[in-house]
């Protein structure tokens, strides 16, 4: 005869001790906990998920992810960089040949030379890109492009810097300011990785600064205005080619770490739902997914005309097996059964659920009544033949079920509960033949229709939502609008107008500062420069360039307007009004020199275009309105005295509206990553959010009954063990366990039926977690009319008052049980265990309290029992007295 292991059983999912950590074992120390903290951290690290947040706050600055993130990385990008540096190609070498044709009057001294240089680049140039177009593996690897492109640009600018140092004329080395202008496509149109344009810069700058030389003073002026123009051009295109590869890089984290949340969030919720539909102690089904189903086969019944089978089955004597071996011993019992139940029914194609306590259901559909009746048979006879010892059974010496078959077709029913009737009343029969045994009935119309399927019962709330999870209410966007707008893009560089709304009243703060800050350091920079450049137009009095600082002085004064809670348009047309008139001024200024080199000195007019749309990060617009008033006023002011004057002012132009054109290309491409950022930001914390509610509401689901609202076994057995550990280390503290079970809880149900049971469990729960309340307790549904009371630092006086206090409490709520053999109200038996009564463990506390309640079970039932000792009897509880014939031994 096999036995049942009476150990209680943890949820196979949720093990409640942790490693060194149990009640039963010694408390891990300070250091082990620290070491276990940095595993855990280390583990998170492992995941992709935990790679990603890491190299997110770590902030990524060297742009370089570690190995694996890296790889993808590069994967992800390859297709799309190939064409963007094809495409660059293609209009590079379109370019190269337009200017250098309209340039010729310009390197007109340098004779042929000129013609050779513009030819034998052009040969490298298309070269290459015919190279890269058909070797075969050529761009496998994104460095290949790299190459491609680094070649081409120092292939121009050694050509330009050979330039200026053989030529001694002040056209030449005017032109040669165009190495900025190569390094600017490179690194913003092309978008170069910023590792291959720091290279590029430095070997530029090192070699202009080293071979260039004027051959004349003046000459040597304008190679060192060119130096100092080329330092501070490529300072801040670095700057802003560093800025476009890290958004890019933390916007493809960011898309990744959404990718990765977005998956836990729908395994948690798929999670989540599985918790909602089943039974914590069995893993089959509960009652609520089974009548989901149910509904489900008889609507496809209705279109199939095919008949259902429902099979209810209940263990016999079930409670006589728990009075008699415990419920630890129950426990194992039924989970035995419910993997026996679960392999049949497996191989019929149907579900099984546990109804509650020791009731299961099969729903098998299709399914004609002989093979429905076959499949009742060998569900009984693998039970018995299991071989699970019951003693106690006046059926048989091992355990049993009985089962009641229901048979019908949507067709002959008004509603599956019709059907669910009919296995109950058929259950019923082969109870009354005896058990261990089964009986068949067809379902009558019992006009309840197709309505609810749970009769009365009050069911558990569905699981939330996911639009109940998606936290919108702080941004009023949710994660489909972002979505959305993600995959549409923002090319016109704005958002539709709520989403516009959203981000501008999120970055205006940060907004404010920054333009004041900037607005300030583009007056200083500006001002700085002139008067160092001072050699550059020394035909200029002190009174005109102290009236163009004085000017200045009065725009700074206005600059606090950006302080101002503006809108947001209102603000940046503030400040591009502001360089606006830096530009005229600046151009009306240098129209008082009649010298050469005041026009080569004109090209840094592109720097006011650069602090609207790289320093101060303005949108295109704002950028191309600054660069139209720039090119406008210069070509306004500027008015060359001779044929000589009329190249350098025109190549000057070209430079300046070229440098423009980049400037703008750069200002759409920061605006469009920094708008997509806060977009995938936004998205990120929605799925935060949405994750920390949707894993808020799986852990109070999996610690909470789902028909009564109490804890379950799961979060008894963490909040046991807790407490015992609480009590192990102070000993003036302990703890008290009251198991409660409600009398003769089974006639109830055969007589008023489950939906009347469950409402009576629900109302019991209900008295329970206000008495655990009011003693600092936990209630907890321990399974089927099964509940316990944990109460941590109480005394035995107290604790047997709160048994009494259920009692008394479950007594007066005046719930009829005209069924039940103690009393024609309902009544509960109470068994009170306390922690230290030579007890050693939260097993053997269980295991006491629950030899308390068997005796008072036998003792009458309602009644309350305190264990005390291994060796001593289970004594009634001294509690206060009770009006006459209120209660039976131990509550009166």
């Amino acid at each position: 005869m096999r036995t049942v292991d009476s150990t209680p059983r943890l949820h196979r999912d949720d093990p409640v001790r942790g490693v060194g950590a149990g009640p039963d074992g010694p408390a891990p120390s300070r250091w082990s906990a620290r070491r276990a903290s940095r595993r855990r951290m280390q583990a998170a690290a492992d995941t992709p998920q935990g790679l990603i947040e890491q190299v997110l706050a770590r902030g990524h600055l060297g742009l370089f992810f570690p190995q694996p993130l890296e790889q993808t990385f590069q994967h992800d990008i390859a297709a799309s960089r190939r064409r963007l540096m094809l495409v660059c190609a293609l209009v590079g070498i379109a370019t190269f040949w337009v200017l250098s044709m309209s340039d010729a009057q310009m390197l007109a001294s340098l004779g042929h030379k000129q013609a050779q240089g513009r030819h034998g680049i052009l040969g490298i140039m298309v070269s290459s890109l015919v190279f890269a177009l058909l070797m075969p593996g050529f761009g496998n690897r994104n460095w290949h492009y790299e190459a491609l492109t680094f070649l081409n640009t120092m292939a121009i600018n050694a050509t330009l810097v050979a330039a200026g140092r053989i030529s001694a004329d002040v056209l030449v080395l005017t032109h040669t300011q165009a190495v900025v202008l190569v390094l600017m496509y490179a690194a913003l149109a092309a978008r170069q990785r910023f590792w291959w344009s720091l290279a590029s810069v430095v070997i530029t700058a090192t070699a202009y600064m080293g071979l260039v030389e004027g051959k004349t003073p003046a000459l040597q002026q304008i190679v060192d205005q060119n130096i100092k123009f080329i330092l501070v051009a490529f300072t801040f295109t670095l700057a802003c080619n560093y800025l476009f590869e890290r958004g890019e890089r933390r916007a493809w984290l960011l898309r990744q770490l959404d990718i990765h949340k977005r998956a836990a969030l729908v395994d948690t919720q798929d999670r989540l739902r599985l918790l909602s539909h089943c039974d914590a102690l069995t893993g089959l089904f509960n009652r609520r997914r089974f009548m989901g189903d149910l509904d489900a086969a008889w609507r496809n019944g209705l279109t199939t005309r095919h008949p259902l089978a429902v099979l209810m089955l209940d263990v016999d004597h079930f409670k006589l097996f728990n009075d008699t071996y415990g419920h630890p011993a129950g426990d194992a019992c039924l989970v035995s059964l419910s993997e026996l139940l679960r392999q049949h029914v497996d191989a019929e194609h149907g579900v099984v659920a546990r109804m509650g306590g020791e009731e299961f259901a099969v729903l098998l559909h299709p399914c004609t009544a002989e093979r429905a009746m076959a499949v009742a048979r060998q569900l009984c006879e693998a039970v018995k033949a299991l071989g699970i010892e019951h003693r106690a059974s006046p059926v048989a010496a091992c355990v049993t079920v009985s089962i009641g078959v229901g048979i019908g077709s949507p067709e002959s029913a008004n509603g599956p509960a019709d059907l669910i009737a009919a296995a109950d009343q058929a259950l019923y029969r082969a109870k009354a033949q005896g058990r261990n045994g089964i009986d068949c009935a067809a379902p009558t119309a019992s006009g309840q229709g197709s309505g609810s399927i749970e009769g009365g019962a009050s069911a558990p709330s569905a699981p939330p939502s996911d639009a109940s999870w998606s936290g919108q209410a702080a941004l009023q966007l949710t994660a489909d609008d972002l979505e959305t707008l993600l995959e549409k893009g923002h090319e016109c560089a704005r958002f539709p107008s709520l989403v516009e709304a959203a981000y501008e009243q999120r970055r205006a703060p940060g907004r404010r500062r920054h333009l004041f800050m900037v607005a300030w350091l583009g007056l200083i920079c500006i001002n700085a420069y002139t008067f160092h450049s001072r050699s550059m137009f020394t035909d200029l009095t002190d009174h005109q360039l102290y009236t163009f600082l004085g000017i200045s002085g009065v725009l700074g004064a206005l600059t606090p307007l950006l302080l101002c809670p503006l809108q947001g348009w209102l603000r940046e047309l503030l400040y591009t009004e502001g360089i606006c008139a830096a530009a005229v001024l600046s151009s009306y200024l240098l129209s008082f020199s009649d010298e050469i080199t005041t026009l080569s000195y004109a090209t840094s007019l592109f720097f006011l275009p650069l602090f609207s749309g790289l320093v101060g990060r303005q949108t295109v617009w704002h950028t191309g309105a600054t660069s139209l008033v720039v090119l406008g006023s210069a070509l306004f002011f500027l008015q060359p005295a001779d044929a000589r004057q009329a190249l350098v002012l025109r190549d000057t132009i070209v430079l300046v509206a070229v440098a423009c054109l980049y400037i703008m290309i750069a200002a759409y491409n920061l605006d469009r990553a920094d708008r997509r950022q806060w977009v995938l930001r936004q998205l990120e914390r929605l799925r935060h959010i949405e994750l920390e509610e949707a894993s808020r509401a799986l852990h109070e689901l999996s610690m909470k009954d789902p028909l009564t609202g109490l804890a379950n076994r799961r979060r008894f057995e963490a909040e046991c063990a807790r407490a015992w550990s609480q009590a192990a280390r102070h000993e003036d503290s302990s703890v008290a366990l009251l198991l409660i079970d409600i009398d003769h809880f089974k006639r109830f149900n055969d007589g008023y039926g489950h939906p009347a049971g469950d409402r009576c469990l629900q109302g019991v729960a209900q008295i329970l977690d206000d008495v655990a309340e009011s003693a600092d307790g936990l209630a907890v549904r321990l399974g089927g009319e099964e509940f316990a009371i944990l109460l941590p630092r109480v005394t035995p006086e107290v604790a047997a008052e709160v048994a009494e206090e259920i009692c008394v409490a479950i007594r007066a709520s005046n719930v009829p049980h005209d069924f039940s053999l103690t009393d024609s109200r309902l009544t509960v038996s109470v068994g009170l265990a306390m922690s230290g009564s030579g007890l050693h463990g939260t097993s053997a506390l269980l295991s006491a309290a629950d030899r308390a309640l068997y005796q008072a079970k036998r003792g009458g039932r309602n009644s309350v029992m305190v264990y005390q000792g291994q060796d001593m009897p289970v004594e009634a509880a001294s509690v206060r007295p009770a009006p006459p014939g209120d209660l039976a031994v131990g509550c009166g």
